[in-house]
């Protein structure tokens, strides 16, 4: 949320996308990388293992989009973006399922 946050910064008025790009080298792509490892470390199922180093392939990936010469590659920096986003989400659904609502015994 952050990122979009200062991507629109960077469109509505700042000078420049700095804090964006900034934000997104360090600590996106950054904690990408430790979610993976994290992920490695606690060894989880292998379908979440692999959904773990995917966000980080993709982070990869989206760091790199912006400097393609292509305006069309380039463009899918937002749809990545997104993607990266809902596997996070289902990431961390896999990892920590939401728990059901206790039924309450009836009157």
């Amino acid at each position: 949320m952050v990122q979009i946050l200062t991507a629109g910064f960077g469109i509505f008025g700042a000078t420049s996308f700095d804090l964006h790009e900034d934000l997104g080298f360090t600590l996106t792509h950054g904690l990408s990388i430790l979610i993976f490892l994290a992920a490695l470390v606690a060894w989880i199922e292998l379908k979440s293992l692999a959904i773990a180093f995917l966000i980080g392939a993709l982070t990869t990936v989206q760091v790199a989009l912006p400097g393609v010469d292509n305006r069309w590659i380039a463009g899918l920096h937002p749809v990545n973006a997104l993607l990266i986003f809902l596997l996070a989400l289902l990431l961390l659904w896999r990892v920590r399922p939401i728990p059901a609502r206790p039924v309450s015994p009836s009157a």
